[in-house]
């Protein structure tokens, strides 16, 4: 039992798992499916009024098989059973069919419900047992063009809000792919009006509610139009992706508050959400609005809210990324070495040595969940940074055996693209039909080509390609929601901008030339550090070659221009080329 549960320890609550399912069958009862977070303020008054309230504990023991899931710990189950928000509260059939569900139910209503369920299913459980299982119907995949990305963006500019900034109405979430769309496309586009969206958006958030302009970090979402009234919660993931918005933002604008506003994410996040000792960063933050109202004076004396102290494999992928990029961008190498200690610990402790996947957090009891295409993706973007970072292989390698491990075990070979989990026919309930989530394909096309061009393997790219056909089919239901695959699909057919930097990185000159080059915004942008020594097979493949000093050669495509020893150089070429993508005539072909 985790620690969500305490509160509910009269209701005899299962894992979900196939005792639970089983057991249902036996008797002959619904299975009532709870899912829950601990960040969730919802949930804990449903806690304290539904599953506390005596007759609802007795109806349920008593007519039922209560099953208890922490979102954040299997993400696989709220994927396929959320009714809608936390908390979830579903029922369900013997098999896992959905009978019927919602979110926070109160204890009178409950009781009705629980009533109603129960006679519904024993009146209908022979058509439910007949029931076939549903098969989605394969949609007809389109040619992948720039015309896809220009729907994105329709769909993105119809649902800004010009008042407040942000996407739609009231409830109001950052949406900080769409934000980072946007400013990649303003970028190469000369838009204006797609950098009135992200500047817009950034700074209404900065100075509303939803930030916490005394501790520092975001709030998971604003219940108000105009950013005032956040929901209190505090999340990795959500902090983790703002930082980067803020930084990218202050790379392609210059402008020193989207900076500040990055460094202050930082020292929220360094103070509150980080295991400083042995690395690693926390899941989140509970929501408690009387703190959070509170004086600065008056929270210093205050208890602060609870911390989930668990370290999810994912989140931490986002964030380890968005540290080794604030590193660079806030003159703050200490974050460099917390970010690689952080990647350590969980290669360390979360690696399944049976399969060589990554788990979905460190673990602190018997069970974990392994294999989640979530985890491999996000920690392989992490690795490839880190890469990028410090020109170590170790990550490119490490990176490299985590796709090995996607292909062979939740690659659709026939279809394109990545299942959520491994196949497995036997499990309970919804589990045994594999998902391919959009978010987790887009960001595994990312990282696919981000390999295709680091390595010069062609095998990434055409991977890249068949995950990205397959999401055409149906990237269209979801709007600007399909923001990352706009940008998987921006760097998958336009030409990307490659600098490679080739010399020994422990020569200050060579660390000069990578430092600079990371510093710089481009939306397509790969940084490719090649040891002459140990990266030869590398270098010839790519088409760089070594000199007796570092250089940095700067290529659009495949167009490159003459390489350079001056790190000021780099940004006079990128600043010539870059945003165009135009050829000049001093450059070469390789």
């Amino acid at each position: 039992m985790n620690e969500i549960s305490q509160a509910t320890t009269k209701i005899n609550w299962f894992e979900y798992g196939p005792e639970a399912f089983e057991k249902a069958k036996t008797e002959n009862k619904p299975v009532l499916l709870a899912i829950s977070a601990v960040w969730c303020h919802w949930c804990h008054v449903q806690d304290k009024t539904t599953y506390s309230d005596p007759g609802v504990i007795r109806t349920i023991n008593r007519d039922y098989v209560p099953i208890r899931v922490d979102n954040d710990r299997r993400p696989d189950i709220n994927r396929r059973y959320n009714m809608g928000g936390w908390p979830t509260t579903a029922f369900l059939t013997p098999t896992g069919d959905v009978i019927t569900g919602g979110t926070y139910i109160p204890p009178d209503q409950m009781k009705t419900i629980l009533r109603d369920v129960k006679q519904h299913y024993l009146h209908n459980k022979l058509a439910y047992a007949r029931k076939p299982i549903e098969q989605a119907a394969d949609s007809l995949a389109i040619e992948l063009s720039n015309e896809l990305i220009d729907n994105i963006l329709g769909s993105l500019v119809a649902n800004f809000d010009p008042l407040y900034g942000g996407f739609g109405d009231e409830p109001k979430f950052p949406h900080a792919d769409a934000l980072e769309l946007a400013l990649a496309q303003h970028w190469h586009s000369g838009d204006k009006g797609l950098r009135t969206i992200v500047t817009k958006t950034l700074d209404r958030m900065a100075n509303g509610g939803i930030y916490d302009s005394i501790e520092g970090g975001f709030f998971r979402y604003s219940t108000s139009r105009d950013w005032k009234i956040p929901h209190y919660e505090k999340m990795c993931e959500d902090n983790a992706r703002l930082l980067a918005v803020y930084l990218h933002a202050y790379q392609a604008t210059g402008r020193e508050e989207y900076r500040k506003i990055a460094g202050e994410i930082v020292t929220y996040v360094n103070t509150t959400l980080t295991d400083q000792q042995a690395g690693g960063f926390y899941g989140s933050q509970d929501a408690d609005e009387e703190y959070y109202r509170l004086s600065r004076s008056n929270r210093a004396n205050a208890k602060a809210p609870h911390v989930d102290r668990t370290i999810y494999t994912n989140w931490n992928g986002l964030m380890i990324h968005a540290y080794l990029e604030a590193a660079q961008l806030l003159d703050d190498r200490t974050l460099t070495a917390f970010a690689l200690k952080s990647m350590e610990r969980i290669i360390d402790e979360s690696v399944d040595h049976d399969t060589g996947a990554i788990c979905h957090y460190v673990p602190d009891e018997k069970t974990r969940l392994s294999g989640l295409l979530v985890d491999q993706v996000a920690f392989s973007h992490a690795l490839i940074k880190a890469h990028e970072t410090t020109g170590d292989k170790k990550y490119l390698e490490r990176a490299q055996r985590l796709i090995r491990y996607m292909d062979a075990t939740l690659l659709d070979a026939r279809n394109g693209g990545y299942y959520d989990t491994v196949s497995s026919p036997g499990s309970p309930g919804y589990l045994n039909r594999p998902q391919k989530p959009l978010d987790e394909n887009s960001l595994a096309s990312i990282l696919l080509m981000k390999l295709y061009h680091v390595t010069g393997d062609e095998t990434y790219h055409e991977r890249a390609k068949s995950t990205l056909k397959m999401l055409s089919a149906e990237y269209t239901r979801h709007g600007y929601m399909a923001s990352t695959y706009g940008l998987a699909l921006d760097l998958f057919l336009n030409e990307p901008t490659r600098i490679a930097i080739v010399g020994p990185l422990q020569e200050p000159r060579s660390r000069q030339l990578l430092e600079t080059s990371l510093r710089a915004y481009d939306p397509r942008k790969i940084v490719i550090p090649l040891d002459p020594e140990t990266d030869r097979e590398r270098l010839n493949r790519l088409g760089f070659t070594a000199e007796p000093q570092p250089r940095a050669y700067v290529c659009i495509g495949k167009t490159c221009y003459p390489p350079t020893n001056d790190p000021e150089e780099i940004l006079q070429q990128l600043s010539r080329y870059g945003r165009s993508g135009a050829e000049h005539e001093d450059s070469h072909q390789i």
